[in-house]
């Protein structure tokens, strides 16, 4: 499953291979808000119109051992795609979805027989407005409202809902220096609402190195312009709502890590991506909680690999 994402969106960026785009953001995650790293690059302007985005990836975290001595492996892809309506280079609105499918799998004799009996396929559906538009000469501003299903196979549609939105101001200090101020917040499967203040910069350190902050820290070589690589600090928190069948009960399965990344990424033209990543987390917690009656489940790794494979275009 996760290989035929993969080669669709080669065949895809195959058929576009001519086309005269700009450089592609990277591959959407939907397990997490796109719209934080979004909200804190302008990224290179399009011309007048309507452009379209797509993206297609996958992630495999290989075989790791529970901190209790059972097993998790897990598996992931996604795709992306939206459109963008350009009335200027600097005015923006854009409409994104976005599909995420992971493949959870627990073995292990000291594993609790709850794990090993969940649906294993979780989904993550996101649909993205955004707004960007120029506020001076130096200022920008950025907006988005999304709304998200997050689910295990076999659990309520209406019951995976949550929602959100965030703004922020970006200031052009200087042609290698820029800063974001904004507020994000978004509601959680039987949580409280998340709020999160979004500091971010933008450093142009040289011609050939980049710092920038938003979900995580991300330092950017670039080699030419066909070539560069990423090292980046992530936060990745992701939520499902469980089978409303026991003994899930309408749970809530939450899998939280801090990865490690670094990433090969090749453009062959303004318009097209490919990117190898490889990964490590120090720390990665996956928790059944919030069922009635029933004691949470609790397990942590540490120092848990992952190869991913992503491509795109913009056009």
């Amino acid at each position: 499953m996760f290989l035929r994402y993969i080669l669709t969106g080669l065949a895809l960026l195959a058929l576009v291979g001519a086309g005269r785009a700009q450089t592609p953001a990277a591959g959407a995650n939907a397990g997490q808000s796109r719209d934080i790293t979004q909200a804190t690059t302008l990224g290179p302007a399009f011309a007048p119109g309507l452009h379209g985005l797509f993206s297609v990836g996958a992630r495999w975290q290989p075989d790791v051992e529970w901190d209790t001595g059972g097993r998790a492996r897990v598996a992931r892809g996604n795709l992306s795609g939206g459109l963008l309506y350009f009335q200027s280079p600097t005015m923006q609105y854009g409409l994104m979805g976005d599909h995420e499918v992971s493949r959870y799998e627990f073995v292990g004799p000291s594993v609790d027989p709850t794990w090993v009996l969940q649906p294993g396929e979780m989904r993550v559906e996101r649909v993205t407005s955004t707004l960007r538009r120029p506020l001076g000469a130096d200022w920008s501003l950025f907006a988005a409202l999304d709304g998200t299903w997050a689910l295990a196979r076999g659990a309520s549609y209406a019951d995976a809902f949550t929602w959100g939105g965030m703004a922020s101001a970006r200031h052009q200090v200087s042609t290698n220096f820029a800063f974001t101020l904004g507020l994000f917040a978004h509601s959680r499967l039987e949580a409280n609402v998340r709020v999160l203040p979004i500091p971010g910069l933008e450093w142009q350190i040289n011609p050939d190195w980049k710092l920038a902050t938003a979900q995580g820290f991300t330092l950017t070589r670039k080699f030419n312009r066909r070539w560069q690589a990423d090292f980046a600090v992530l936060v990745e928190n992701r939520e499902y709502r469980m089978p409303a069948e026991q003994p899930f009960a309408g749970g809530i399965f939450r899998d939280r890590s801090v990865p490690l990344v670094t990433t090969l990424r090749w453009a062959p033209n303004p318009g097209m991506f490919a990117q190898l990543s490889v990964g490590v987390s120090p720390w990665q917690q996956q928790r059944l909680t919030d069922r009635p009656d029933a004691p949470d489940l609790t397990e942590q790794s540490h120092w848990t690999p992952s190869l991913a494979l992503s491509a795109g275009m913009r056009f």
